[in-house]
């Protein structure tokens, strides 16, 4: 793998980064990680017009039709693996920075914890990051992984999904997306200062979707409502337990509460427990 030939799409990227398009493969990001740095040798794009095996977090099958983006960027920084937790935050950013340009107002954009974007209150966009180190002190390479609703969304997804087409009936071309994405994306890692989290954190956090609000937090060992904080200096997520206690998440999926009359709301545990086995922690 790849067995499949591509499209030379390197006229739709950035200078100095090339572009791989497949018109159907299992998963943009395992065809990256095959190329590796000996192919790889300047950041690659490899687009896919469909995924039979495509996946975001932990391994869920992440639905890919026809039409929407499904591109992953393999690239080798000279970083410590130490350094990548602000990566997520950052992709984020530039991903919200390609939705805004493709037509979105900026108020409807939020980024939403751990690697959502959201559109209108709605996910448009997962992040999957993945790496190899050589070292504890070098990564191998890093790809980016980004599935982006164009024009279709799926329908029984765990936190409610929409498309641009959708939300802002405007029909966008995966080319026209990509042009889009590489572009923002490489002006933020060329600006990404691995010593100072600071601006990425701050920025993040103006944009962030629920901050302040009760919501629904489903760990692997337990699902409780909290408040948001905010992010630590390595991009753990504060909360505050109704109990007054501050708990900082690493990983966990992040919901609305669910009103008693079964819309989303803010002060419903009873549904939130019925829907989603809440438990005080």
């Amino acid at each position: 793998m790849p067995a499949k030939t591509y499209e030379n799409w390197g006229a739709s990227v950035p200078h100095g980064v090339e572009a791989h398009f497949y018109a159907d493969c299992s998963s943009t990001n395992d065809i990256a990680a095959s190329y590796g740095c000996s192919k790889a040798v300047r950041p690659t794009w490899i687009i896919a017009g469909t995924q039979s095996g495509g996946r975001g977090r932990k391994g869920r099958p992440w639905v890919s039709e026809e039409g929407n983006l499904y591109a992953s960027l393999i690239f080798c920084p000279s970083i410590r693996p130490l350094d990548i937790y602000a990566l997520p935050y950052l992709v984020a950013l530039a991903v919200r920075d390609a939705v805004i340009q493709l037509g979105a107002p900026p108020d409807d954009v939020q980024c939403k914890w751990p690697n959502d974007i959201l559109l209108k209150g709605q996910k448009v966009c997962g992040i999957l990051i993945e790496s190899s180190a050589r070292s504890s002190s070098a990564l191998e390479y890093v790809i980016i992984g980004v599935g982006l609703n164009l024009r279709h969304s799926p329908e029984n997804a765990q936190f409610k999904a929409t498309s641009l087409k959708d939300a802002l009936a405007k029909d966008i071309s995966v080319k026209d997306a990509i042009q889009t994405l590489a572009n923002t994306l490489k002006q933020r890692l060329q600006a990404w200062d691995t010593q100072d989290f600071t601006p990425i954190k701050n920025e993040w956090t103006g944009c962030a979707w629920g901050l302040g609000e009760k919501r629904l937090i489903n760990t692997d060992t337990a699902a409780f409502l909290a408040t948001l904080l905010g992010l630590d200096d390595f991009g753990s997520l504060a909360v505050r337990l109704e109990s007054g206690e501050e708990r900082f998440i690493t990983t966990a999926d992040i919901f609305p509460t669910i009103s008693r009359d079964g819309t989303d709301g803010t002060d419903g545990t009873d549904g939130a427990a019925r829907t989603y086995g809440y438990k005080e922690v």
